[in-house]
This record gives structure tokens, sequence and C-alpha cells, in this order.
């Protein structure tokens, strides 16, 4: 969502548009990092919205963010970085950091 506001010019974006905005950003974060059975539907985001939003403002609007975002979904953080490399077992659950404590005990994945 903050790139989506940094790639957008002042005033360009209305009040009213942050919540289809914001749902449109869980959508494609869960769609990214979730399993499939996990992702909300679009049906059930514009129920719980209290049909505030409905299905097709909400695709619509996921479409033009991940246009907007040039299909750059992928944005390096530190615990992404962890993930792979305790996935690639360079770094192993139970190693310990430079403090003493666990790696599995610091961070919750």
């Amino acid at each position: 969502m903050d790139r989506v506001f940094a790639l957008v010019q002042d005033g360009a974006i209305q009040a009213s548009q942050f919540d289809l905005i914001s749902a449109a950003c869980m959508m494609i974060g869960a769609k990214f990092n979730e399993l499939d059975y996990k992702v909300p539907l679009l049906y059930d985001i514009a129920a719980i919205s209290r049909n505030k939003l409905n299905y097709y403002h909400l695709k619509q609007t996921e479409e033009d963010l991940v246009s907007l975002l040039d299909f750059n979904l992928m944005l390096n953080t530190p615990i992404s970085i962890l993930k792979f490399v305790l996935a690639s077992g360079i770094v192993f659950s139970n190693d310990s950091l430079a403090s003493g404590e666990r790696i599995d005990e610091k961070f919750s994945f």
C-alpha cells in the first residue's frame, strides 16, 4: 500500500477510495503470500465491508494496482531474506544469534 501511495501523485486518491485501495492491496498480498485455500474471496471482502465495496470495483482496483506496480510485487525485507536462507538450509532454525538466542525463539514464522 505504501508503494502505491508513493507512485500516485498527491491528491489523485480521494479519501473515499482508501477502503477500496486497502482491500485490494490486502487481496494482492494474500494471493502473493498465502496458500490458495486461505485467500479470501472478493465476495467475502465485499460482504465484510457491509457492501460498501462491491466485487466489480474490487476486481478492477486490484487489476489497476498490479498494473501500477508494473507487476513487480516482490519486495525483499529482512524477514523474507531470513525465510529464504532458512528454507535453503544455509541457516537452521536451531542456530543461535550472536546474542545467544535461538533463531526459532526470536522470530516466529
